[in-house]
């Protein structure tokens, strides 16, 4: 078994910040692939296939694989970062079939071998403490993400005795700051599944896995922190951070559009510290240029810390070859030209401006955490308007940072809004919406469906009804620099021209929705 020398110096969590050796530590992270592979029957963990040469490894021998660790590693400390979030060890090396199985990149790539946990068990761990000895080498910290919870017994059973491995074996390594224990629920909670009441998780059920996963880290992991990586406020319908016994919450928000209103939801509603795991902004330099991924940078930097938020976290480290622009360029290092390391080695590739921000960056506020002009109406969508309030049963007052998901008629279009001050939400949408999941947090979760005659439109006589609408609009298909006040996006990602976020062309309201406070028994 791989052994750690023990010293005291763990991140902890102090007056809603993180702290480290009895001073502030505010984490800086990158996400970092790996790939899970074998070489001479032993088990190697190194950089993703996809780096330097995309779909070709760059080394294949242990020694080899290590030194590519090592060089990538500087590389990342030197860029200002002081934190990896290592992504590949979730899915697909700890499987969903019945024995946990491990999928093991072979010498060309091409060829997986499958085995299991079990067999390769002493193997796995000690290459995995190998990543975290080279990363503690360059003075950065690890979050290490597990596997996703199962409903099936005997799945569940193998994954939970992998993460008391993981768990037990890492327990004293200061480098180790955090166990991401879910990646994304929103996304890939009971994704096994098809049929509704098996995809959906009750609240409480939620919150009893969670603190059952607190009870291993206080079992297993004292003086290491974990989280769930959440995807957006939508995450608060079952998995809501509010109520569950985490030590902090992360989460992860993409597209210029939504980042600066997710930041305001989680800042304003979540009662814990909280970082952002991920983020990004794809640029090609191209359709969008190096220098607004920048620009995007800094101002969400600047918009975390005004906001409260302890931790920043980038995706990723260096572009893929996955044939999704939004997967493909959203990385800090691209795949053109060399760049050399503090130790000689040279990365195929070349670092982009945005990837220099960090150390001149001030990492103080400088402004309020103000509510953005499309935080009602994220995407500008400008039709249809429903009026609605959401009210807290017991008390009859209206409840503040709801959110609220609706779709069209045939489920192809969703989108979402918040309540405010006063419970009341305007929904905006270029197609009638007829399904609604509500819910808040602390709160009840509510689905109901509609027909579209019960909604009786009246005509905005104010409106202009002489331009085009796009009725298929969602956030994937949409631009931001379309709403932006200086059409340059090189200027600004963030600063949007208020009048395109409160049109409609029809308007209707909607019958109260009461919610019940979640009872929860921490004990």
């Amino acid at each position: 078994m791989y052994t750690f020398t023990t010293i005291d110096k763990f991140v902890r969590v102090e007056n809603e910040a993180f702290t480290l050796d009895n001073n502030p530590f505010f984490p800086m992270i990158l996400n970092y692939s790996v790939s899970v592979r074998t070489i001479n029957n032993s088990i190697v963990i190194g950089p993703s296939r996809e780096y330097d040469h995309p779909s070709e490894f760059d080394a294949y021998t242990k020694v080899g694989v290590e030194l590519r660790l090592e060089t990538h590693f500087k590389l990342i400390k030197s860029m200002g970062f002081n934190s990896l979030r290592i992504v590949g060890l979730n899915d697909p090396t700890y499987s969903d079939d019945r024995i946990g199985s491990l999928q093991l990149e072979t010498h060309d790539s091409l060829t997986l071998i499958q085995t299991t946990y079990e067999n390769k068990r002493e193997s796995y761990l000690k290459a995995l403490g190998e990543l975290i000895k080279i990363a503690k080498k360059e003075d950065l910290k690890v979050m290490l993400i597990l596997p996703r919870p199962q409903k099936d017994f005997v799945k569940n059973t193998s994954r939970i005795n992998y993460i008391k491995d993981i768990l037990m074996t890492f327990s004293k390594e200061p480098t180790v700051f955090a166990y991401d224990f879910f990646n994304e629920p929103l996304y890939f909670d009971n994704a096994e599944y098809t049929e509704y009441d098996l995809v959906i998780r009750d609240k409480l059920d939620a919150y009893n896995l969670v603190k059952f996963w607190k009870e291993l880290m206080t079992t297993y992991a004292p003086n290491q922190l974990f989280t769930i990586g959440f995807a957006e406020p939508l995450e608060v319908m079952e998995w809501d951070p509010t109520i569950l016994p985490l030590d902090f919450v992360s989460f992860h928000t993409y597209h210029p559009l939504r980042v600066a209103s997710e930041i305001y939801w989680f800042s304003k509603y979540v009662n814990k510290p909280w970082i952002i795991s991920e983020t990004s902004l794809p640029a090609d330099n191209d359709s969008i240029s190096y220098k607004s991924q920048e620009i995007f940078m800094k101002e969400i930097l600047q918009k975390t810390k005004d906001c409260g938020g302890v931790g920043f976290g980038w995706w990723q480290y260096q572009e893929v070859d996955w044939r999704v622009f939004e997967h493909d360029f959203t990385a800090l290092v691209n795949l053109e030209g060399k760049t050399y390391a503090s130790n000689g080695e040279f990365i195929i590739g070349s670092v982009k401006p945005a990837g220099r921000v960090i150390p001149n960056f001030q990492f103080q506020p400088i402004g309020n955490c103000n509510c953005p002009d499309n935080y009602y109406n994220i995407l500008g969508y400008e039709k249809y308007k429903i009026t609605g309030k959401v009210i807290n049963e017991k008390t009859g007052e209206g409840i503040e940072g709801a959110v609220i998901r609706s779709w069209n008629q045939d489920w192809s279009i969703g989108l979402n809004t918040f309540t405010d001050e006063n419970g009341v939400f305007n929904l905006y949408s270029n197609q009638k919406c007829v399904h609604f999941n509500i819910s808040a947090p602390g709160m009840s979760f509510v689905s109901t469906s509609k027909t579209p005659q019960e909604f009786h439109y009246l005509k905005n006589n104010d409106a202009d009804f002489t331009a085009a609408i796009d009725t298929t609009l969602e956030y994937h298909s949409i631009h931001f620099q379309t709403f932006l006040k200086d059409k340059d996006p090189e200027k600004s990602t963030l600063e949007f021209d208020e009048k395109y976020f409160s049109k409609f062309r029809f308007y209707t309201e909607m019958e109260d929705v009461l919610l019940r406070e979640v009872e929860i028994n921490p004990h």
